[in-house]
């Protein structure tokens, strides 16, 4: 079978640099969690899959896959449904697909869950969920919480305006402020453009 895809593949700007730091924090033989907020059809799920080498590591996507406020309230035109279906069928594929869970909630109900088991423990996190300046901010401080030392935190669309003027729609507020208030725990880093996205560092 082949993988499924309804929508453009807007990860193509960002993997060189996915790659440069999950490279630096995962050697061939070690064991890793991963945490992913947003997942849509599974396009960065399945590229950050193919770092679950070790029988032990694990990766959670946190999707309601219902779409998100900016979603709604921009009124783009995705299909949920169709695009559940494709995550569903293109992680079945992956080598790894028995090292995927999938966490069908909120990511702030999701991220809350995970901190009993790993607390200081998750070794990389993308967020890609809700771009709104309220629900960045709290998936922020919540992954921090789970953050190992060395872990990576990658930010989606830190730079992206949604072509709105609407700002409470654009992430990059609450990304420079929790930056600001987290200054002594992490190293912030901008990835350059076309990418645009923020990283988190811990120390």
């Amino acid at each position: 079978m082949d993988f499924q895809f309804a929508y453009k593949d807007w990860t193509v700007n960002h993997r060189p640099y996915w790659k440069q730091y999950l490279d630096d924090i995962v050697s061939k033989d070690s064991c890793v969690i991963f945490v992913e907020v947003g997942s849509f059809e599974g396009r960065s799920t399945m590229f950050f899959a193919d770092y679950l080498q070790h029988p032990d590591s694990l990766m959670y996507c946190i999707d309601t896959w219902r779409g998100g406020e900016e979603i709604v309230r921009l009124g783009l035109p995705f299909d949920m449904e169709l695009v559940e279906k494709n995550f569903d069928h293109n992680i079945l594929l992956h080598r790894n697909c028995n090292r995927i869970v999938k966490r069908n909630t909120t990511s702030e109900v999701g991220l809350i869950a995970l901190l009993a088991d790993y607390y200081s423990n998750v070794n990389f996190v993308y967020l890609d969920g809700s771009h709104t300046q309220r629900d960045t901010l709290v998936d922020l401080v919540l992954a921090l919480c789970l953050l190992k030392s060395g872990g990576v935190i990658i930010v989606d669309d830190y730079l992206n305006i949604m072509a709105t003027k609407d700002l409470t729609l654009r992430p990059k507020l609450s990304v420079e402020y929790v930056a600001e208030a987290f200054q002594h725990e992490v190293k912030f880093l901008k990835m350059p453009n076309p990418s645009g996205q923020a990283v988190f560092i811990k120390y």
